[in-house]
């Protein structure tokens, strides 16, 4: 009888990206989910070795704190390693921010001699606000993905890794967990070209797979 090793499989879940693809493809009662049966579901035949979440970590006065510690203590109980990043308050960038500099800039040029000067005052106030917003942005989150992937593989801890993201930013850390000899699948809602064009299978799932993982 031929003994068929079976494979281990590691689960790194990205936890913002994969939230947000969820909550935009229509996923309801996100806060229920079973990161353990969804990784047993998706590893199939593989036995699951590691599960873990990566997320910024929301300060301790945030709006949402409360239910960020009930989630991670639901993720803790089925299994799941929970690794959290930094969550920093930065200038807005962007597209969004441009146009509002050309905007300030074409009303002071076009709109101001012909408008009484406290309406004008008024309309760049508001612009300007919107100009110098700054948003919260999660760091370092990719990187401790990136890295437990790596040293895992390094250390001959799995077999096959499922990347629950679509972020192209993990193209490099795939091309060097696959020399290493490992399986590299991605799990999303979303797309991810340049994603996909890296890794060993990019899979797609609809929203009624999550369906008897709640």
């Amino acid at each position: 009888m031929v003994n068929v090793q079976v494979q281990r499989a590691a689960c790194f879940f990205d936890g913002n990206n994969f939230y947000h693809s969820l909550h935009e493809h229509g996923v309801v009662n996100l806060g229920q989910l079973r990161y353990d049966c969804i990784c047993a579901k998706v590893a199939q035949n593989r036995t699951v070795v590691y599960m873990g979440y990566y997320v910024g970590k929301l300060a301790a006065d945030a709006p949402h704190y409360g239910d960020q510690r009930a989630f991670f203590s639901r993720l803790r109980k089925q299994g799941l390693r929970i690794v959290e990043g930094r969550i920093e308050k930065r200038p807005a960038k962007g597209e969004l921010v441009d146009s509002v500099n050309s905007l300030l800039t074409w009303l002071t040029k076009h709109i101001k001699p012909k408008l009484d000067l406290p309406l004008y005052n008024i309309l760049r106030e508001q612009v300007s606000k919107l100009a110098t917003s700054r948003v919260w942005v999660e760091k370092a989150v990719d990187v401790e993905v990136a890295v437990d992937m790596l040293v895992k593989a390094v250390r001959d801890e799995y077999d096959v890794a499922y990347l629950f993201s679509a972020d192209g930013d993990y193209t490099p850390a795939v091309r060097e967990v696959k020399a290493l000899g490992k399986t590299v699948c991605a799990v999303s809602l979303s797309q991810g070209h340049q994603l996909a064009q890296v890794v060993d299978t990019y899979i797609r799932l609809p929203s009624s797979w999550f369906d008897d993982c709640l």
